[in-house]
């Protein structure tokens, strides 16, 4: 809550924090990257991102095929459900044959 000045209450307390927390980053985000070692990881940077990307589409591809095994699993074991379902119900077929004789 704000009081009639503008300057937040106790019920805002929070956000006042979270500015002072972010503030605070950014302040150390901007003094690390003017620092030789801040500069020299920017420089880097883009081939991190090229070998991010790699590991990246890597891992896609990889989730790919294990996809597509497990749709290929996944149909064998429906066609044996159908199998068995046809030998189920044949079997029941006879039994009432049988039985009717």
């Amino acid at each position: 809550m704000s009081d009639e000045t503008g300057f937040p209450g106790d019920g805002d307390r929070s956000s006042v924090w979270l500015t002072i927390v972010g503030a605070a980053a950014g302040a150390a985000t901007i003094y690390f990257l003017s620092t030789s070692r801040g500069r020299q990881w920017l420089r880097e940077l883009p081939d991190l991102g090229r070998s991010w990307a790699s590991t990246v589409r890597q891992g896609m591809a990889l989730v790919k095929e294990i996809a597509e095994q497990i749709e290929e699993a996944v149909g064998s074991f429906e066609h044996a459900l159908d199998r068995v379902g046809k030998s189920i119900a044949t079997r029941e077929g006879e039994d009432e044959k049988a039985l009717a004789a």
